[in-house]
């Protein structure tokens, strides 16, 4: 067993007092009583003066009557349903004494995308008129598009929307947040996503993957909506064995100026913010803004080892201090001339940096030591500069009925990584940096056939490419100069080309039953040069990725839904580079250059229900994924422990998801998610066994209150499991949250107080044992933090665009000594 002794030395971080965090909690709700005793304006005061809506739905073509169409009311801002119902044989319906405020009227029926219009009572207008157009299922709108970008969250069998802007949990400021208490969504205490235990998700921007690092780079302030597919249909790219994260980025859909204002700050050294202008005039319509993000963290860890050969034993603390710096501008322009002609065009510039300043105090005893004490200093830098362009055309001769979309994009990040490290005399330094590019060039066309037979079809060329170079040195004290380690350094050449083709139709049958089935097949090559050691691997596939969707809708209030697909996830930069980082002198990281993709075949069946209150959507699922990549760790005699990646042979997942959501009443609403999922593996690698299984689950509770008029109190809770996966084990992760926002003037100014992690509870804790050696980690960051924020927006109606990013530089490492 792995034996325990004190450091020779402790190191404290440069952290706020335990004084002033012990507070925390207090100051808190000192702030949160101050937010509550501000006034508001004495326009939002409620009428006693009963009012009365009338809905009429409409066919938008034709202009028919819709009758027996599915019509709710939500109270903004919290989205709380408040009464719902179906039209009678006029396709209206009434709702009677809805009480003064904004509202989401939300409209669906069979065959047709859903609809919403939004509507303001007072005492002015309490009676009131209005009709809802209906667009068939199987077309896209022009201009009239619309969408409930307002409703918090909406789910069905392909996907979940997560509206930012009714999010409370985006005070910190960036897209991460804002999916923790998502179905089958998890984070791990290094901030890794996961979807149903896979954290081979493939994150997209506007719909062009991109080679931004993580989810925590995006800024919240410039994201309208985000969506989780998990079950995607043959027109998105097959990559991401998880499913896909897709960020959709703002866009004004009134005329005229609008403007928007970002700031939130965190007490522990945290501030991010941005400013967002938006001009739609005429054929024109342009946004610019600016997101910029500072966060100083101070992070512990512990690293403990027992190497059964060596009898070796090791134990060290690292103490970090981590400074974020990122910097992000956006531009969108688009035009469209006539309803058959539309041009988009987007820019972006990001500049993260990351400094991690880092201690390591150590015992080594055992081997070649004899309780031998170390002190361990790294001192690193990631810093990158990426840049994204998009172009696209639309051409649409019949406008409802026929359309073609031509589009290409470019992203480049040019990245760098200099660091020094010093351990007791041993002097070493690296320097190196990469340009991973991404390129690609597509075309869809839809057309749609009878009364709502849609056919699609395109094609895409997808290219990316990487030079890395990386250099490693030791200083020689004897001569006074630095040397190159060449078994440490190296420089490589990846290049991989994507050729991909889809087809896909969908119809209604019988007005209950909608189908939507295709194939995308994608033909890759890819090349991977070691230039220092002259050598090279050459690969190439053809994947075929069938894609079946049943959705029967079993009356105005439920549906059921059985979806089959395949995906593929290629492995990433880190996981096959095979470049060595030094983490100590006894632990290292490198990638596999020899790891192939892997490909799962995933089912999922689902019902949902909406009726009056209550929203309930369950799913059951299973997946089967061949060459599963996992981390590996491998040990070197007599004393090196190598992380790094491997493939095994199968890993099947089978799970369920539910998701419950109601509003107990007019002040009170719960959405609580428990995802459970059981997982086996098989495989070896090298002398190492890939074999596991594990039973593991998520829950996220959250409550929204609303005392007062404009005012929210958040409540949020999340727990994940132990897991297991092979090699290592995971212990729980879990924390509470809780968030307070008032909405002013007439709700273009939103203030908000949040403190995250209240009870101070998330950590990241993982222990191994095998024949070779016993191993645990576990690693805190500062997670309890007090953060207020500040969000004045004017004429800022905003639609949506498409998807989104891959994280080009997370290897999703096991090992975390706050780097």
């Amino acid at each position: 067993m792995m034996k325990h002794k004190c450091l020779n030395k402790c190191y404290k971080p440069c952290s706020p007092s335990s004084n002033i965090v012990s507070s925390l909690p207090v100051a808190f709700i000192m702030l949160c009583i101050l937010l509550f005793s501000l006034p508001t304006p004495s326009v939002f005061a409620q009428s006693n003066k009963e009012s009365r809506v009338t809905i009429q739905t409409l066919e938008l073509q034709s202009r028919k009557l819709i009758e027996f169409a599915s019509v709710a009311a939500y109270l903004l801002p919290d989205t709380v349903l408040v009464t719902g119902g179906i039209t009678d044989a006029r396709g209206k319906i009434v709702f009677d004494n809805l009480e003064e405020g904004h509202y989401v009227i939300v409209s669906s029926f069979v065959g047709y995308n859903q609809s919403s219009i939004y509507l303001r009572l007072n005492n002015t207008r309490l009676h009131i008129d209005t009709v809802v157009f209906l667009q068939s299922a199987t077309t896209i709108l022009d201009e009239v598009e619309v969408s409930a970008e307002q409703i918090n969250k909406k789910s069905d069998i392909e996907k979940t929307s997560i509206n930012i802007s009714r999010s409370a949990a985006s005070v910190s400021g960036n897209a991460a947040d804002v999916l923790r208490g998502v179905a089958g969504v998890s984070f791990d205490a290094d901030d890794r996503l996961n979807v149903r235990g896979n954290n081979n998700v493939l994150i997209l921007v506007d719909g062009i993957p991109s080679t931004v690092e993580s989810l925590n780079t995006l800024p919240a302030s410039g994201i309208e909506t985000i969506e989780i597919l998990t079950s995607a249909d043959a027109k998105y790219d097959a990559e991401g064995t998880g499913g896909i994260i897709n960020i959709i980025t703002k866009r004004n859909r009134g005329s005229g100026l609008g403007a928007s204002v970002q700031l939130n700050y965190g007490h522990k050294l945290k501030a991010n913010g941005g400013v967002s202008i938006s001009l739609k005039s005429g054929i024109w319509d342009m946004r610019l803004s600016y997101n910029g993000r500072y966060h100083t963290d101070y992070v512990e860890s512990s690293l403990n080892r027992y190497f059964r050969a060596s009898l070796l034993e090791m134990e060290q603390e690292a103490l970090s201090t981590q400074r974020n710096f990122t910097d992000n501008i956006l531009a969108q322009f688009a035009a469209t001339p006539s309803k058959k002609h539309r041009f988009d065009i987007g820019v972006s510039y990001s500049a993260p940096r990351f400094y991690n300043n880092q201690t390591i105090s150590g015992f080594l005893n055992g081997g070649e030591y004899h309780e031998y004490s170390f002190v361990r200093t790294n001192n690193i830098l990631f810093s990158r500069r990426n840049i994204e362009t998009s172009l696209s055309y639309t051409f649409s001769p019949k406008p409802t009925k026929q359309a073609l979309i031509l589009g290409s994009s470019f992203s480049r990040t040019r990245g760098n990584r200099p660091a020094s490290y010093s351990d007791d005399g041993l002097l070493q330094r690296s320097e190196g940096g990469g340009t991973p590019t991404n390129f690609t060039v597509s075309g869809d066309y839809y057309m749609l056939f009878a009364k709502n037979l849609r056919f699609e079809t395109g094609y895409k060329y997808f290219r990316r490419w990487n030079n890395f170079e990386y250099y490693f040195y030791d200083f020689d004290t004897s001569i006074n100069t630095w040397l190159l380690n060449n078994s440490f350094s190296n420089n490589l050449e990846h290049c991989e080309n994507i050729h991909s083709v889809y087809a896909m139709c969908s119809d209604s049958i019988g007005g209950s039953l909608f189908y939507k089935a295709g194939i995308r097949i994608e033909y890759n090559t890819s090349v991977f040069i070691q230039r220092t050691v002259y050598d090279s691997i050459y690969n190439s596939w053809v994947y075929p990725f069938p894609f079946i969707m049943l959705n029967y809708k079993l009356d105005e209030n439920q549906n059921m839904a059985f979806v089959v697909n395949r995906r593929i996830t290629r492995p990433r930069y880190p996981q096959l580079n095979p470049f060595i980082n030094v983490i100590d002198r006894l632990t290292y990281e490198t990638g596999n250059r020899n790891l192939i993709p892997e490909l799962a075949n995933k089912l999922e069946l689902s019902y949902s229900l909406t009726k009056n209150k209550l929203q309930l959507k369950t799913a059951v699922f299973a997946s089967f994924t061949e060459n599963f990549i996992t981390p590996v760790s491998i040990f070197e005699y007599p004393d090196k422990l190598i992380i790094s990646f491997a493939n095994g042979e199968l890993q099947t997942r089978t799970g369920a998801d539910i998701d419950v959501r109601i509003a107990c009443t007019k002040w009170l609403q719960a959405n609580s998610v428990f995802s459970a999922y059981f997982t086996k593996t098989s495989g070896t690698y090298l002398i190492h066994d890939l074999s596991s299984h594990d039973f593991a689950y998520t829950l996220n509770t959250s409550i929204v209150l609303k005392p007062l008029k404009n005012t929210e109190l958040h409540l949020m809770f999340n727990y994940q499991s132990a897991s297991e996966m092979p090699q290592f084990t995971f212990l729980p992760v879990y924390y509470t949250d809780i968030a307070l926002r008032r909405s002013f003037l007439d709700r273009r100014l939103q203030i908000s107080l949040s403190l995250t992690d209240v009870f101070d509870t998330r950590r990241w804790q993982v222990s191994g044992s095998n024949v070779i050696y016993d191993i645990s980690n576990n690693s805190h960051s500062e997670t309890r933090i007090v953060w207020i924020g500040l969000n004045y927006s004017f004429n800022t109606s905003y639609q949506m665009k498409s998807p989104m990013a891959r994280d080009a530089d997370d290897n999703g490492g096991v090992i975390k000594l706050g780097q």
